[in-house]
């Protein structure tokens, strides 16, 4: 299976998802603490 056989495509999503969370947080935290 394609999925299987593609790991790093899995791995590259995670990592993007879990990049924009955190630039999201820490943009929030920024304006909360300029607020």
């Amino acid at each position: 299976m394609s999925l299987v056989s593609q790991p790093i495509s899995w791995i590259g999503i995670l990592a993007a998802a879990v990049a924009v969370m955190v630039l999201g947080w820490v943009w929030f935290a920024v304006l909360f603490a300029r607020a």
